[in-house]
């Protein structure tokens, strides 16, 4: 299911700094779940941007919640938008990436990267 999801149809509904940067392997491995490859994009965007207020949390493994159901589980997407230091929330929904407001945080394949401002 989601090896068949295309770079395209990830970024058609997305502005997103974080995923126009991406390479295809990258974006495949954050949509497959690679802690790896996410960490270190995240890292790299958090280097560039250098803004003190910017926290940038590890990823929590929720192995145990995925198990427990995992087409149940939403399958989130929050990453940083290209306007300056605006978090944007996207869901993986029918193979296609969909701005949502109601909800945060990024779950793919069982981790979570979570984004947090201090200060503001």
């Amino acid at each position: 299911m989601l090896e068949a999801l295309s770079v395209h149809q990830v970024c058609e509904h997305s502005n997103d700094t974080l995923v126009q940067g991406l390479t295809t392997a990258e974006l495949l491995a954050v949509i497959q779940g690679s802690r790896v490859a996410l960490q270190r994009k995240i890292d790299l965007m958090a280097m560039e941007i250098n803004h003190p207020h910017l926290n940038l949390l590890k990823i929590v493994d929720q192995t145990t919640a995925v198990e427990d159901d995992v087409d149940a589980l939403k399958k989130e997407v929050k990453l940083l938008r290209a306007e300056p230091y605006v978090i944007g929330c996207y869901k993986l929904r029918n193979n296609r990436l969909e701005e949502s407001h109601s909800s945060i945080g990024l779950n793919v394949e069982g981790y979570v990267a979570e984004y947090s401002f201090n200060g503001w």
